[in-house]
């Protein structure tokens, strides 16, 4: 019996040793059931917090109200912007509209157009052009479409009108510059200056001579410096010069540009030359009855044009290259050359020419000269010279050529009579003048072109 006891104790022993083992897993499957259930709390409480953090801030926010949903200032915020869109490119289309009229020469209505666009959109300049000055259009064209547009107007058969040509290009690109950049630089460049500048850079380019040589080639520079040299004011300064009350409008001509090429007129940046040229039998000699020498005698008349009505004549042997520098300063520096002025009616021009007087200095030589000269018998009189000729053209040489109509010398004595020299004028003794250009007459200006 105490042996069954024994087996009896052993096997309980046993068993309560593999209760305890079992007891130790159950323990551990708990514990990490509670540690995966805390996790879950806590990432859910954080995600709780940043929800309510959330939602608070967008709570505080003055762009939704408690709901999440947009405020009436915002739509109040929104529907102003679409109105101030909708003012700007409004805004867009007049200054367009006022640059097209500004153009054309329709300067009442664009400054109509500018005031509509100012009044929409104060600063609606500074937004139509971007730093580099060209227009902002807005309309998604690229450069591929400008180039394609510009070489369908450059390749055009017809370019008798290159103003509107250039206009239309200038509009269709939006760029309002005389000319842009070709290379980048850090000075300065002349596209920067204002067109009304630029117009007053080319006035005294021009200058009082009317070097209209110089500005038209200016005008092969770039299409903006050419649309500036077309401008009509320009031209219409020059007719006015020119003609005076005789001007008239350029309705027969078209344009004021066509009107002072076309028209007869006299050209002022240079000289009319006229060369004689003759054969003069000499004396016989006396041991050679029967020889005669012969003389070539060559000689030049010159005349010089201002815009003002005065005009320089000089006769003389020399060649122009010596000669021209006599006329070139509206001062007479030498007794040679008469002075006077003429008159332009259609195309025949009058002269009045005489010499200047000579101012002598005052010393025991003048008194003694002018003692003389009282004695003298002979009365050499006062000479005026007055020619009439003609305006013609050479082929495309407008006003190239002066042909003689009439040449007499007026002869005035002391006594009051007056004596008059005809000439006959034959082709020969009297040829005509031709026009040569003289640089060295518009190398400086002295006033611009009023």
């Amino acid at each position: 019996m105490p042996l069954a006891e024994g087996t009896a104790g052993e096997q309980g022993s046993s068993s309560s040793g593999g209760g305890d083992g079992n007891g130790d897993e159950s323990g551990e499957a708990q514990d990490e059931e509670s540690s995966s259930s805390n996790a879950l709390v806590t990432m859910e409480t954080e995600l709780e917090n940043f929800r309510q953090e959330w939602r608070r801030e967008l709570e505080e926010s003055p762009q939704f109200d408690a709901s999440g949903g947009a405020t009436r200032g915002n739509t109040a915020e929104l529907s102003e912007r679409h109105k101030e869109d909708i003012a700007e490119e409004k805004a867009r289309r007049y200054f367009l509209q006022g640059i097209n009229s500004e153009q054309s020469g329709r300067l009442y209505e664009a400054i109509s157009f500018y005031r509509r666009a100012v009044q929409l959109v104060p600063d609606i300049e500074f937004k139509m052009f971007d730093n580099s000055g060209k227009m902002q259009t807005g309309n998604g064209s690229d450069s591929s479409d400008d180039s394609a547009v510009e070489e369908e107007v450059l390749n055009a058969d017809d370019v008798s009108d290159l103003v509107t040509k250039f206009n239309n290009l200038s509009a269709h690109s939006g760029c309002t510059l005389i000319c842009q950049p070709d290379i980048d630089q850090k000075t300065t460049h002349i596209s920067a200056l204002p067109r009304e500048v630029f117009m007053y850079i080319l006035r005294w380019l021009v200058s009082s001579d009317f070097d209209f040589h110089s500005l038209e080639q200016v005008s092969m520079v770039s299409r903006g410096f050419y649309l500036c040299a077309r401008d009509p004011e320009i031209w219409r300064l020059a007719c006015l010069r020119v003609w005076d009350v005789n001007c008239g409008h350029p309705n027969k001509y078209g344009t004021w540009r066509d009107m002072y090429l076309q028209r007869p007129r006299l050209r002022f940046n240079g000289a009319y030359i006229s060369r004689t040229t003759y054969v003069r039998y000499g004396e016989a000699m006396f041991q050679d009855a029967s020889y005669r020498p012969c003389y070539l005698v060559e000689y030049y008349r010159y005349l010089r044009f201002f815009p003002d009505g005065l005009v320089f004549m000089l006769t003389t042997p020399d060649d122009p290259y010596q000669s021209l520098a006599k006329l070139r300063h509206r001062k007479v520096r030498h007794t040679t050359v008469l002075t006077g002025h003429y008159r332009l009616l259609g195309s025949f021009v009058s002269i009045v020419a005489k010499r200047p007087k000579v101012e002598l200095p005052v010393g025991s030589n003048y008194f003694r000269y002018r003692r003389n000269k009282q004695n003298l018998s002979h009365d050499p009189g006062e000479q005026q010279y007055h020619l009439k000729l003609e305006v013609r053209n050479i082929k495309h040489r407008t006003n190239f050529q002066l042909l003689w109509q009439y040449y007499a010398i007026h002869t005035k004595y002391r006594n009051g009579q007056e004596t008059v020299s005809s000439f006959d004028l034959t082709p020969k003794t009297f040829p005509p003048f031709w026009f040569s250009r003289v640089r060295s007459f518009t190398t400086e200006s002295i006033s611009p072109l009023q």
